[in-house]
């Protein structure tokens, strides 16, 4: 069996004779290997809010609602939300959950302040 050896023009030629499913799927993927973007792991199962609060160990759901953990959930057709732990953990140690914890510290810091006078 021949293999076609890997050039730009060869993949243009496969890219344009795909349905536009595919077309668009070649896109993402090629677009996750030129970012550098790892695979995201499969095998992982997806859980609720409830047991992703479980996992995580916080007490309620509520303290990930504040840190607005749903930029890390996956919707399948229009549904609710299903996390991956691996990326909820990435979620809550990144640079944007980081500034909502440090908001959220201030506005309980200023409350408790208004109340102890």
């Amino acid at each position: 069996m021949k293999t076609d050896p890997l050039t730009l023009d060869y993949f243009i030629g496969r890219y344009t004779s795909a349905p536009y499913s595919r077309q668009q799927a070649a896109l993402a993927a090629s677009i996750r290997v030129l970012d550098e973007v790892p695979e995201s792991n499969t095998n992982e199962p997806l859980l609720t809010l409830a047991e992703l609060t479980q996992a995580l160990g916080f007490k309620h759901y509520t303290a990930l609602h504040k840190l607005k953990i749903q930029r890390a959930g996956q919707a399948w057709a229009g549904g609710r939300l299903r996390y991956r732990r691996s990326a909820a953990e990435e979620y809550l140690k990144s640079p944007a959950c980081m500034e909502i914890r440090e908001e959220l510290r201030r506005k309980r810091r200023k409350l408790e302040k208004e109340r102890s006078l």
